[in-house]
């Protein structure tokens, strides 16, 4: 019995992350979906909305209040200044919010899906890069 008592201990001692680890490992995989979110927007998008591709950047990671789990958000940041003929908007829109026009599809538009497509190209290498990570850092 003493010997589990010490074997578990060990176990969990090893597994002690830190705020600052479970940000790193979830920062690891951000570049791998951060192009797969970029392949899938550009693939829907007409040819002069680079802009609105150029504008994805992860986000920093968070520890949820209520879960106490962490997540990173990768997605489309700022306003696009131009419209989709290359000329100036009188109102820039936010590129987020043009992202989810290109989703969902609005009255006048058709939806053109990228976020399904940019998570389900990027969920397994995503999910091996934090693995990975989580290994070496538990040296497990």
């Amino acid at each position: 019995m003493a010997s589990l008592k010490v074997e578990m201990t060990e176990f969990i001692d090893k597994l002690a992350l830190t705020d600052s680890d479970y940000s790193e490992i979830l920062e690891s995989a951000a570049p791998i979906a951060e192009d797969a979110v970029k392949k899938a927007l550009s693939q829907s998008v007409r040819s002069g909305s680079s802009e609105l591709v150029d504008s994805v950047k992860p986000y920093k990671p968070k520890r949820g209040r209520r879960s106490g789990g962490y997540s990173q958000l990768i997605g489309p940041t700022g306003t696009n200044k131009k419209n989709p003929d290359g000329s100036r908007r009188k109102n820039p829109v936010r590129n987020a919010e043009i992202a989810a026009y290109l989703n969902y599809g609005t009255a006048k538009m058709s939806a053109r899906p990228w976020l399904d497509k940019a998570a389900n190209n990027a969920k397994r290498e995503c999910a091996e890069k934090m693995q990975e990570e989580f290994n070496r850092r538990t040296k497990g």
